[in-house]
């Protein structure tokens, strides 16, 4: 069998083929056999940790050691915690530390070097949130550093949380590199919600249908939502605005964003007949974020305190949602459901183990728990995002074939009459301003009376032929559309009236000299020139075509009938 030569596209797709195979053989090689090579410490290094060395002064102003740190002390009456450490250095540092619902302070030698505290909020917002201070520390041989915490929720009375020192760049990376995972994953989820919506967008362009799905709109908003919150939680972002309002909003308020978006994710998917049972579930759900929020907004309970509340909520929807896509969503394979099930169960596990932990008040684990939560959540979320995005560009690759059916007549394969409607009335007359065409108006002679005669089969294929002819005669420099059983028009661009004059005997004579029809026929037509500025211009080019056409009808049925009379010579 001759397979003929490659194709220029093949033989590309190869060579990118070997290209990736060498480059992927190569890596690993250089891997494998340079495992021994010496790393080369890089030029930026962490910030040490200042944890160790830390005390406090007694009643009776003698030292007590404390622990390494973190950790929580017993604090004074007031809840204020003074800690002290020795310090001298000859080069210039910086010291970080962490407080997390404080007011600070950090002195040398009795010398305030730098001050925080909260104000300017409403009356009901007793904190704003954990934050990350980095001051810069005079040189000195001999000092003593006092780091002052006033704690402004309960929660926070004697906390103590780690200090580094170093550069502030050395200070930077230690902290990006210690909350990494929460950056990545932050990132990743922004990255794939954004990429959700815009499938979801694509996918409502090209949707007509009246009642539009928006499950992947809400999808990405959602993930969207939780990579923005992971990346606050992160601390990351602090580094970029320092507005503790702001910051208060992305950790506390954001969460009953993705509440929002989770729920409306969650109408999405409810079948019609589940839609009364999803409204008391969404309900509740409300009256108790409502609750919560009724009770900051009053001061009576802070959010920081009733967040499990909140919690406790992100999980009863995870489990609505993970029973309407179990048992309401057509999975393309028994092997997505069950990862989708699996990693939806972990998820929801991790979140009870984190809600448990925090309403225990241990921080053990409690970060380490909501990534693994978030990172099963991310991928169960995947799963429903590629099955969501099959169903649905194969409902738009049916409709687009659906369509494309309706306009191809099927039995001579050229433009429908539907075609014909629709061009005339998505016209783009303002981008075809000023550009001369040529209707045409076929129609065959006496195919009443073959099909008639010989039968429709017959009639057909004269028909094909018929087609045939006009398709080797104006492919390529117009458009053929079957507006009835035997008429046709044909549409050409920009040709004058010369050019249509020789396109139109060349039809004749193909006709004349068809050899795929036993059954001889004529064919009449008409044409017209026009330039389209609305669609009244094409009603009237028909209408002149069309009259002509049927002048030719008629002399050619006179000049048949002298010949028939005539007689055979």
């Amino acid at each position: 069998m001759n397979m003929g030569k490659p194709k220029a596209a093949d033989i590309l797709k190869a060579l990118i083929a070997l290209l990736f195979l060498a480059v992927c053989t190569v890596s690993a090689y250089v891997m494998f056999f340079s495992s021994e090579s010496q790393y080369v410490k890089l030029l930026l290094k962490a910030a040490q940790t200042y944890n160790q060395g830390w005390y406090r002064l007694d009643a009776g102003g003698n030292k007590v050691e404390l622990p390494p740190l973190p950790t929580k002390i017993n604090p004074k009456p007031n809840g204020k915690v003074r800690i002290y450490h020795r310090y001298a250095s000859y080069d210039k540092k910086s010291i970080c530390f962490f407080t997390h619902h404080q007011n600070a302070r950090l002195m040398m030698d009795g010398i305030v070097l730098y001050r925080y505290e909260m104000g300017g909020g409403p009356s009901w917002l007793k904190s704003f949130r954990a934050i990350y201070h980095i001051v810069d520390l005079p040189i000195t041989e001999n000092g003593t550093l006092c780091l002052e915490l006033d704690p402004l929720i309960k929660d926070s009375r004697g906390e103590l949380n780690e200090v580094y020192i170093g550069d502030r760049a050395e200070i930077l990376y230690r902290l990006i590199k210690n909350r990494s995972d929460k950056i990545y994953l932050g990132l990743t989820l922004c990255i794939f919600g954004m990429i959700v919506l815009l499938l979801g967008i694509t996918t409502l362009t090209k949707t007509d249908n009246e009642k539009l799905d928006l499950t992947l709109i809400y999808m990405g908003l959602t993930d969207l939502s939780l990579g923005i919150w992971q990346l606050e939680e992160s601390r990351i972002l602090q580094f970029f605005f320092g507005s503790q309002p702001l910051h208060w909003c992305l950790e506390y308020m954001l969460q009953f964003l993705i509440l929002c978006f989770a729920l409306r994710f969650t109408y999405s998917i409810t079948p019609p007949r589940m839609k009364g049972v999803t409204n008391v579930f969404s309900g509740i759900i409300l009256y108790f974020a409502a609750l919560q929020l009724g009770l900051q907004f009053s001061g009576t309970v802070q959010i920081t305190s009733s967040a499990i509340m909140l919690y406790m909520m992100f999980i009863s929807i995870c489990i609505y949602i993970s029973y309407l896509i179990m048992f309401t969503m057509r999975f393309s394979s028994r092997f997505l459901k069950l990862s989708f099930c699996i990693s939806m169960g972990v998820s929801i596990l991790m979140f009870v183990l984190v809600t448990l932990l925090r309403s225990s008040h241990s921080k053990t684990w409690t970060d380490f728990w909501m990534t693994i939560a978030l990172i099963f959540t991310f991928f169960s979320l995947t799963v429903v995002v590629y099955q969501k995005t099959v169903e649905k560009f194969e409902k738009i690759k049916e409709a687009q074939l659906y369509e494309k059916l309706a306009l191809v007549d099927f039995n001579t394969g050229v433009s429908s009459k539907t075609a014909w409607f629709y061009l005339v009335e998505r016209f783009d007359y303002q981008e075809h301003m000023g550009r001369i065409y040529c209707l045409i108006m076929f129609d065959m002679n006496n195919l009443k009376k073959l099909n008639d005669t010989l039968g429709h089969l017959v009639g057909d294929k004269v028909i094909k032929a018929f087609c045939d002819c006009m398709r080797e005669t104006f492919s390529g420099k117009g458009e053929i559309y079957r507006i009835g059983g035997d008429e046709f028009i044909c549409l050409l661009e920009d040709m004058d009236e010369d050019e249509v004059r020789a396109l139109l005997a060349e039809f004749d004579k193909k006709v004349a000299n068809q050899k795929e029809s036993e059954q001889k026929f004529t064919v009449a037509y008409g044409w017209a020139m026009f330039k389209p500025h609305s669609r009244e211009d094409f009603v009237q080019a028909q209408q002149r075509a069309d009259s002509l056409m049927y002048d030719m009808k008629k002399r050619m049925k006179s000049r048949a009938a002298m010949e028939n009379e005539k007689g055979p010579t």
